[in-house]
């Protein structure tokens, strides 16, 4: 029952026009309202106490690597040192 509540709130949000990340938060805050209990003042506290874990932080890491060595040039010579040694290797 608590699912179909859920994905109704957000099908009624996205047939009126609303963004899909403020559609996805604002029903999850309604669900919340009427269907736990919980005090509305610790789910702020519970949303930036699940944001702070490694895994969640090694994605945007990654892409800033990624970035630097493309600027920095490195990532264009590791692709030559990789075709150096098996670049005459099909497959």
């Amino acid at each position: 029952m608590g699912s179909l509540l859920l994905f109704v709130i957000l099908l009624v949000l996205f047939i009126i026009s609303v963004p899909i990340a403020i559609a996805l938060g604002l029903a999850s805050v309604l669900y919340l309202i009427i269907m736990t209990d919980m005090p509305l003042i610790s789910l702020p506290q519970r949303l930036f106490a699940s944001l702070d874990s490694f895994p969640l932080m090694a994605a945007p890491f990654f892409i800033l690597a990624g970035k630097l060595m493309e600027h920095g040039g490195i990532s264009e010579r590791l692709v030559d040192f990789a075709k150096s040694i098996v670049g005459q290797v099909k497959g």
